[in-house]
């Protein structure tokens, strides 16, 4: 680009100018929830908390099956949204299952 031309010149502070406030445009949509999620604590089943026996193959499919539930259902509320007051839980994968369980 030849910067010596006014043509040229005026272009580039225009677009210099106006590049940030076309970045900083408001969307016509906005997020109306947020989804917070641990890691997935593999493999973990909530016999392994409790000391409990458990073979290797349960102990992978049952961690594979709460993990995929639980992004599985983050999808489906990403999708559907939400639909009755859900309670938060800090550690959703753990801790809920364990209180869950008894």
């Amino acid at each position: 680009m030849n910067l010596s031309n006014p043509g040229s010149l005026l272009a580039c502070l225009a677009f210099a100018v106006m590049t940030p406030f076309a970045h900083s445009a408001a969307t016509t949509v906005s997020p109306m929830n947020m989804v917070f999620t641990s890691d997935p604590q593999y493999p973990w089943t909530e016999k392994t908390d409790a000391g409990e026996t458990q073979t290797d193959s349960y102990r992978d499919s049952r961690s594979k099956w709460l993990i995929e539930t639980q992004y599985n259902d983050i999808a489906s509320f990403d999708i559907h949204g939400l639909r009755k007051p859900m309670p938060v839980k800090p550690r959703p994968t753990r801790i809920g299952i364990r209180a869950l369980s008894g």
